[in-house]
């Protein structure tokens, strides 16, 4: 089973994404972190497949999460999401190692 880690500041953005992604709980194990420092501490627990993170949040953002879990846990998938994007947030992730970039609806 994948274990995948959602991160946003935003709780009923995750709130969403958990609804949307309810069908697939037999299949992934999914955890939900509302921020990079809650992101942090799970990372330090558990071990994750797959971390998808919002780029834009106080205190630690989306690119700086990634690029501390790229140099930790360089076999993680990390994925961010946008609500907009121009070419600064696309540097970002580039820099971050991001695998992928995906926007928000």
């Amino acid at each position: 089973m994948k274990r995948i880690l959602f991160v946003d500041d935003e709780s009923n953005i995750l709130d969403g994404i958990r609804r949307m992604l309810h069908g697939e709980r037999k299949r992934w194990d999914m955890q939900f972190a509302v921020g990079g420092e809650a992101a942090l501490r799970a990372c330090e627990v558990e071990k994750f497949d797959v971390v998808v993170s919002g780029m834009r949040m106080p205190g630690r953002d989306g690119a700086t999460l990634l690029g501390y879990i790229r140099d930790r846990c360089p076999s993680t998938t990390r994925l961010i999401l946008f609500w907009i994007c121009g070419g600064e947030a696309h540097d970002s992730s580039c820099c971050c190692g991001a695998g992928s970039v995906r926007f928000r609806p």
